[in-house]
Formats: structure tokens, sequence, C-alpha cells
């Protein structure tokens, strides 16, 4: 029997806001204008609002080209580029060491049997800019709010009730295991302060709470799927969904797949390669036991 993995985007990618107005701030805009124009304000007093852009930009209700046109309309104060308009809004989003280790073993995943589906509210421009950086298409099944025309809980309802319920009926909820991110409050501790110190940041903040909260819910409400949290603080991105992964493998005898970071595949091909003598002593000896994995070998889950 397959198993199914639901992973989030930006729960693999590094996406921190405030490197885009950074950029848009280096090229010129202020601060507060930007701050302005995010804010939920009438159209007539505020002329123009990015947040909403970016929603209709997520959900597919505008291209590319219309979505720079109407950004550089919003922030008219400056005429910038459309390059550097780009360049500026995908600095948000970063392709780190972590994020290829994670990428490869999700290939590694898919190799042994898995299905996975790697969802997020997101759009052209980020996707383009992700899949440069890593020099590939991102791996697994794409369920993208550009494509899908929904964002946030509609996107997650849709996905749940369309597609796990429907095209997984066969399996439990501990089958289909979805990892998402802890929101990573910008100022943790500082309450309502937080707000004046990065209003922009706390804002966006506040919508990653919310859709948490309402995946939550919606895991409680259907019981089609075990949601599983990522914290800040794990070494490796997809470390506490092998941890589960390890777990339900011994609870059912079956075979374990554990995909390694690529430091390790790497360490032990240089001491395979070391001539006149034995591998050097901080080569690990692969373990022969029926339920662990050699270097470059992934076992299929049945």
């Amino acid at each position: 029997m397959s198993k199914v993995i639901v992973l989030q985007l930006d729960s693999l990618v590094d996406v921190k806001i405030q490197r885009s107005i950074d950029a848009y701030v280096a090229a010129g805009i202020s601060k507060f204008s930007i701050l302005w124009h995010s804010l939920p304000l009438p159209k007539w007093l505020q002329g123009g609002n990015l947040l909403r852009s970016i929603d209709r930009f997520g959900i597919g209700d505008i291209t590319p080209g219309e979505f720079r046109k109407e950004i550089a309309a919003i922030l008219s104060s400056v005429s910038i580029p459309s390059a550097q308009l780009d360049k500026a809004w995908n600095a948000q989003c970063v392709v780190t060491a972590k994020t290829k280790e994670a990428f490869t073993n999700i290939e590694s995943l898919e190799k042994a049997g898995y299905t996975v589906y790697v969802i997020s509210g997101t759009n052209p421009l980020h996707k383009l800019h992700i899949e440069e950086q890593y020099g590939k298409k991102i791996p697994g099944i794409h369920v993208f709010s550009y494509e899908k025309g929904r964002l946030g809980k509609d996107l997650f309802e849709n996905f749940v009730l369309n597609t796990l319920r429907i095209e997984h009926a066969d399996l439990e909820a501990e089958d289909i295991i979805w990892l998402a991110k802890q929101p990573e409050d910008p100022h943790p501790g500082f309450g309502t302060l937080g707000w004046l110190l990065s209003p922009i940041q706390k804002l966006f903040f506040h919508k990653s709470e919310q859709e948490y909260a309402d995946l939550a819910r919606l895991e409680q409400k259907t019981g089609l799927f075990t949601l599983m949290t990522q914290r800040q603080n794990d070494k490796q991105i997809l470390q506490p969904l092998m941890t589960k992964l390890r777990a339900l493998s011994q609870e059912r005898g079956e075979d374990y797949v554990r995909p390694e970071p690529r430091a390790i595949l790497h360490q032990r091909q240089n001491s395979a390669r070391t001539p006149n003598g034995p591998p050097s002593s901080t080569t690990r000896t692969p373990n022969k036991s029926p339920n662990k994995m050699t270097a470059g070998h992934i076992k299929k889950i049945h």
C-alpha cells in the first residue's frame, strides 16, 4: 500500500518577506509607502493595496506582467525597471543547503513508492526563481494556488476534500502525513510592540498563524490526514517526518525509508576512494540489518 506525504513549499524554502521589503527600500521606495499600501484601507483613500495585488497574483487572477504593472503603479513614487521589481519580489525566497537536501529526499521518497504532494500559496515568479536556484524542477506533485485559483483555507479544503478523500480513500489518516511549518513570530515576546517594530512582517505572521490554525481544524474536522509540525530548531527540514516514518515502520515491521543528507553520502564516497588502508575513523560502517539502509539505497514500503 502506498503512503502519502503532503509538504508545504514554504516549509522547504527559506521565505522571509523582510528581504523583499529591504530590496524595495534599496531601490528607493520608502518604508512608509510600503506600509501605507499594505494596510487594509479603502481604495479611495489608499489608491492601491499591495496585499490585495499579491493575493490576486497568488490565485492566478493576474499574469506576471500585470502584477508588475500593479506593483509599479502602487509604488509610483519611484520608477523601477521590471527586472529590478522581479529581483526585489523574489528576494524573499532563498533555496538553502537544507532546501536542496529536502528536495533530494523528496525525490528518494518518490522512488521508494511514496506519493508526495507539495502544496503552496505561491505564484509563477517565485516558482521559477526557486527552480532557477535549485537547478531543476521542484519535486513532488504540485498543488499551487495560482494554478488552482485558491488560497489559504480554501486551497487546503479543496485539496483535502477533492484529492485526499477521493484519490486516497483506501488509506487511513496515519498513512497520510501533512508536515506544516510552525509560524515564526518576527518579534516573540514583544506583544503589541512587535506591530510597531515590524508591522508588515507581523501581518504575514498573523496570516501564517491563521492558515496553520485552519489546517489544524481541518485535520480534526475531516480525520483524513495526520498533521505534523516542523519546528524552527529542527536540524533537517524533514526531520520530524522521517522520525514518524521510522516509528510507523517499526510498529508494522516494515522496512524504513531513510534518505540521508548529502554531506554523509559525500563523506562515504570520499572514504571509499581512500587508497591503502581502511576507511577513516569518521566513516560509519553500513549496518546490514534488514531495517537499516546503506548509502544510496532506498527500500520500497509495501
